[in-house]
Parts: structure tokens; sequence; C-alpha cells
């Protein structure tokens, strides 16, 4: 989880760190920027995911 001495992911970084395969990778970021999203997070729980946060704050996206 991010502090607040800590910067956001980049969408290469998260999803680097989240170690999904590569095959779907395009299409997801792709999507996320196509939907405003301002910065990513990988989040290392039960199931790990990465948490995009949304410009317009409206909400969060997580990708499993």
């Amino acid at each position: 989880m991010t502090t607040s001495d800590e910067t956001p992911d980049s969408f290469t970084s998260a999803w680097s760190k989240a170690n999904f395969p590569p095959d779907n990778r395009a299409f997801v970021e792709r999507f996320t920027n196509e939907i405003g999203i301002s910065s990513y997070e990988f989040v290392d729980a039960s199931y790990r995911y990465i948490r995009a946060t949304r410009r317009d704050k409206t909400g969060e996206l997580r990708i499993y």
C-alpha cells in the first residue's frame, strides 16, 4: 500500500510487481488510458491486484 512518502507506481511497474502474464497487458493499458486513470498501485493482498485511481476520483478500478 502506498504511504504519503511513496510515489504511485506506473502502469508498467504495477503490472510487473503483480507478476501478471503479459497476454492482456496491452489491452488493459489501453482501457485504463481511455477511462482516465491517474495513478496505479500494486496491492499485495490475499488476491494480488492493481489499484487504479480515476482522475475524477469517482472510485477505483481493481485489476486482478
